[in-house]
C-alpha cells in the first residue's frame, strides 16, 4: 500500500504540472517543487484506504500483517502523511520514519540531510522524534557510556 501513496502523490503532481502548462521535459526537475493542495490530501489518503478496504473486505487481496489496533498509531496513516505532506520524502524514508514513529523512537540516525532538512522540525514537534546524524549519535552513546561508569 505504501508504493501506491508514492505513485498517486506522482499522479497528482502529473496533473497539477500538465495543468499549469509546465512541458512535459521539465516535469521530472519540477516534480519535487510542486505543493500538493492541502485540502486535497486528507481526502486522496480516505480515499485509498476505502479502496483497499473493499479489496480486503471482498477477499481480492489479503494483507501479509495486521494494522496496529484502532485505538493505536495507524502505520499506513503516518506513511501516507509523510509522503503527502513532504515533497522529497521516499517510501522507503516514509516507512523507516513510521517504523521509528510506531515504536516510539526517541532518535532517528541518518545521513540524509535532504531528509533532515524537510521533516525533523515537523517530526520533533508531532513524534518527539529527532533527527540525527551518526556523528552525533556515536557522541551521545559516548556520553551515556561515560556516565554509565
Amino acid at each position: 500500500m505504501n508504493e501506491v501513496y508514492s505513485a498517486v502523490r506522482d499522479e497528482i503532481r502529473s496533473i497539477l504540472l500538465f495543468r499549469n502548462g509546465t512541458p512535459l521535459s521539465r516535469w521530472n526537475e519540477e516534480k519535487n517543487a510542486i505543493d500538493l493542495p492541502e485540502d486535497s490530501m486528507e481526502s486522496v489518503y480516505e480515499d485509498i484506504e476505502n479502496r483497499f478496504d473493499v479489496l480486503f473486505g471482498n477477499g481480492s487481496i489479503f494483507p501479509l500483517s495486521d494494522e496496529p489496533e484502532e485505538d493505536g498509531d495507524n502505520f499506513s496513516e503516518i506513511v501516507a502523511s509523510l509522503i503527502f505532506k513532504f515533497k522529497r520524502v521516499k517510501t522507503q524514508d516514509a516507512i523507516l520514519l513510521a517504523t521509528a514513529i510506531s515504536i516510539k523512537a526517541n532518535y532517528f540516525v541518518t545521513f540524509d540531510q535532504r531528509l533532515v532538512t524537510e521533516v525533523s522540525k515537523a517530526l520533533a514537534d508531532k513524534y518527539r522524534l529527532v533527527l540525527i546524524s551518526p556523528k552525533e549519535g556515536n557522541a551521545r552513546l559516548k556520553k551515556i557510556g561515560k556516565q554509565n561508569k
